[in-house]
């Protein structure tokens, strides 16, 4: 199989939920949770700020049926953010009215999770001082330095540093660690436990889990229940790649005005999704770069120019 160039991939940069149009998430994140909001689009989605240039969507969808899920150690693809000061976080969130449920010792460091007004879960993972992953020694780099990239909003809530993975818990682990490795082309970085990590960008780590589920994918991403969304340097070369691997292209274009958009499924039915944002040249009347994304592409420019060196 031919094995794209994995340099096109270099940041996850947005989970995406998809509610019904008479969710309620936007009080819980906002006002339980204490995500910032960056902005709203209409009545159509709220778009939280996630810690760095990552940010987390609600989109809200009509006639959306939601299922909710019954377990986080089940559900097909997860955020976990990162977090410090796990017992006080858990404190807090319990104030404020948040479901959540107890900490526990895993491989991968503390975690627990929380569940939204949706029946959606999410992590939260404390990792230890000796944590050696390079995604690790930056994340208490970034704590001891005191200060983040803020797209222009409140900051994170306290103890809540970042969205540090996203878990796609899976059937066939050999066969989608192949998928995201050589089509999607993501640049594997080791295991922990059973578990595969691959570097998603900017601090975020996808990581592929046993213990799931095929399912047949939608034929719109409005069908899901969430996609993981990368940002890509070439989308046309990915959608190459995709059509090539014979993968399933649930949206092939979304033009929007930031960016050109597309969604598509692995091969156990879970959809994702690829942005490739516009270049500061290319600005028009039309067209505009959000804070986040022009920041995240800053970035990936300084990552290829120090491996250049």
């Amino acid at each position: 199989m031919h094995q794209p160039d994995h340099s096109n991939v270099h940041a996850l940069g947005m989970f995406i939920r998809f509610a019904s149009k008479e969710s309620t998430s936007n009080a819980f994140f906002e006002k339980q949770v204490g995500l910032p909001l960056i902005r709203k689009v209409g009545a159509n989605a709220d778009i939280y700020w996630a810690g760095e240039c990552a940010v987390f969507e609600v989109v809200y969808v009509a006639d959306k049926q939601v299922v909710a899920e019954t377990d986080p150690l089940t559900a097909p693809a997860l955020p976990v953010f990162r977090v410090t000061g796990m017992d006080q976080l858990l404190a807090s969130l319990n104030a404020a009215g948040v479901t959540t449920t107890a900490a526990t010792a895993g491989a991968s460091g503390r975690e627990a999770y929380f569940v939204d007004t949706d029946g959606y879960w999410i992590g939260l993972r404390e990792r230890g001082a000796e944590a050696a992953l390079p995604q690790d020694i930056e994340a208490r780099r970034r704590g001891r330095r005191g200060e983040a990239y803020n797209p222009g909003c409140k900051s994170m809530p306290a103890g809540l540093q970042e969205l540090g993975w996203v878990v796609r818990r899976v059937a066939d682990l050999d066969a989608m660690t192949v998928f995201y490795r050589d089509v999607v082309g993501l640049t594997p970085i080791g295991t922990e436990g059973e578990h595969v990590l691959f570097d998603a960008g900017d601090n975020i780590i996808f990581e592929l889990a046993p213990g799931g589920k095929a399912q047949p994918a939608p034929t719109d991403r409005q069908q899901a229940a969430s996609a993981t969304l990368f940002r890509v340097d070439d989308i046309a070369r990915l959608r190459a790649d995709l059509d090539a691997a014979g993968a399933q292209i649930v949206n092939r274009q979304i033009p929007l005005h930031w960016a050109d958009l597309m969604y598509f499924a692995d091969p156990e039915g879970t959809v994702l999704g690829a942005e490739q944002g516009y270049h500061p040249g290319q600005y028009a009347p039309e067209k505009f770069i959000l804070a986040e994304n022009l920041e995240a592409n800053r970035r990936a420019r300084e990552h290829a120019a120090s491996l250049a060196e």
